[in-house]
């Protein structure tokens, strides 16, 4: 992370959202059921759900968190993953029982003038939610974190909707009444798009997390510049949450001492440190290099 103040927001990131969500769901519920609007009602539950997903936001970043141990040597990291898994599934859920309800109003023809107090809460919502976004963004981005970047991304697809429901309900008070509905099914689709993708990205993350070429090569010529090392044999890393975990064999002088060869792993992973960003363990074997060379095995 670039300061301490980054690293700060981490912790901030996952209550800003539940109150900022929390506060909003309220507004918009009360104002869709005062005002009578299904598209601002639809919102609500939108919000209602980005309650959930800062929760679980804020419990898994909490368990990514956690030091590496026997049982989970490479850390927890790859909770971040199921987070945001579980964050898409609950929007396409959401999406799918608000364009239901939408489309049935339509159907059977119960329609309504949404009231104007349903514009305020909707505008309020957008400045709120792109805020949120931007936050989140910024943080997600400094820590690497695939849960607070879906988190982000769920915040923009609100403010999204909240145009959309916007649209519709100024419509509705000009006399087409059936937009209101409308913009509750766009609404929908909306948030179902934003789930897939978060979905998406969550299982390409957990069954993906090998390091890209470049960040090998990286690793690769980090490891080869520190004096005492004559070849990197071997480079394998994943990446489990914020961290890439990295693994490396490399080729030694024979016979050097017990303390020469902790000194050499010791510098290796200071020059992983400074030419990678975001690495977590580092596991290194040193290798005397009169041995037969093995192989170099891409990551």
């Amino acid at each position: 992370m670039k300061s301490l103040e980054c690293e700060a927001c981490v912790g901030v990131v996952g209550p800003l959202n539940f109150w900022g969500n929390l506060g909003l769901a309220v507004i918009k519920l009360y104002c869709g059921i005062v005002g009578g609007s299904r598209a601002l009602l639809a919102d609500a539950v939108h919000s209602a759900t980005d309650v959930l997903v800062a929760t679980l936001l804020v419990i898994g970043l909490k368990v990514q968190g956690r030091p590496a141990d026997r049982k989970y040597p490479y850390g927890y990291g790859g909770v971040e993953f199921i987070v945001a898994g579980v964050i898409g599934l609950l929007l396409l859920l959401v999406a799918t029982l608000m364009a239901i309800s939408s489309i049935l109003a339509l159907i059977t023809g119960s329609l309504t003038v949404p009231d104007k107090i349903t514009l305020m809460a909707l505008v309020i919502s957008i400045g709120a939610n792109e805020l949120m976004c931007r936050h989140s963004l910024c943080v997600g981005e400094e820590a690497n974190s695939p849960a607070i970047m879906a988190n982000a991304w769920e915040n923009r697809a609100d403010a999204y909707s909240s145009v959309a429901a916007l649209v519709g309900v100024a419509a509705a008070q000009v006399g087409l009444t059936f937009m209101d509905p409308v913009a509750a099914v766009v609404v929908a689709g909306l948030v179902a798009k934003s789930g897939a993708s978060v979905l998406a990205d969550a299982v390409r993350g957990a069954t993906d997390t090998g390091l890209e070429p470049a960040d090998t090569e990286v690793v690769r010529r980090a490891a080869a510049s520190v004096p005492g090392v004559r070849r990197v044999l071997r480079v394998h890393g994943r990446r489990l949450g914020q961290r890439r975990s990295l693994n490396l064999q490399v080729a030694v002088a024979p016979h050097i001492s017990v303390a020469e060869a902790e000194r050499i792993a010791e510098r290796v992973r200071r020059s992983l440190d400074h030419a990678l960003e975001h690495v977590g363990a580092v596991s290194i074997r040193l290798r005397p290099a009169e041995e037969p060379e093995t192989q170099p095995r891409a990551a």
